[in-house]
């Protein structure tokens, strides 16, 4: 009776092994998928932070050229005095040039060399690129002035080559209507 209750219970060992072999795969395939989910979302979240602060970067562009041209009209002095001017944005001194201009029927096109400038410090910085172009039409009743300024902010520094680096984009155009005199 001895030999037939051993040969019973050594069959059952392997059985136990495999089972148990099976719920910690079981276990890991799932840990590894859950690991994976987990993962991409963190990416994610970090590539939605960083077009974040891309898109801050291309505001500040946007509303430092903008401040300029309305407050302080630097660009229409430009153009009629036919000299550079400095403007200071985030605290950086930037010096637009005199802009190239183009003739067609009564509409001249102005087009200024783009600026940029970094923002922040060390590891932090950010840069905005920005564009400013006016188109003015002078008709015999009144002169449209159109202004576009076209910015695109980084998450790295203007020199940067970073394969991170992400670029987001803001086009700003106002028109101001002038009656002739």
């Amino acid at each position: 009776m001895n030999d037939k209750l051993k040969i019973k219970t050594s069959k059952q060992k392997g059985f136990t092994l495999l089972l148990s072999l099976l719920v910690i795969s079981i276990i890991l395939s799932v840990s590894f998928g859950v690991f994976d989910v987990m993962t991409k979302e963190l990416k994610l979240s970090g590539i939605g932070r960083e077009s974040q602060i891309s898109f801050y970067a291309a505001d500040a562009g946007v509303e430092c050229a903008y401040y300029w041209d309305i407050k302080k009209k630097i660009f229409e002095k430009i153009i009629n005095d036919e000299a550079s001017e400095d403007i200071e944005c985030a605290n950086k001194t930037i010096t637009v040039d005199i802009p190239s201009s183009e003739n067609s029927g009564g509409v001249t096109t102005y087009k200024f060399e783009e600026f940029s400038f970094n923002m922040g410090e060390g590891t932090t910085q950010k840069c905005a690129k920005v564009k400013v172009e006016k188109v003015i039409s002078e008709d015999t009743d009144e002169t449209i002035t159109t202004t576009i300024i076209e910015s695109k902010g980084y998450n790295y520094f203007c020199e940067s080559t970073s394969p991170h680096k992400v670029e987001r984009a803001i086009r700003v155009i106002s028109t101001k209507t002038e009656k002739a005199e």
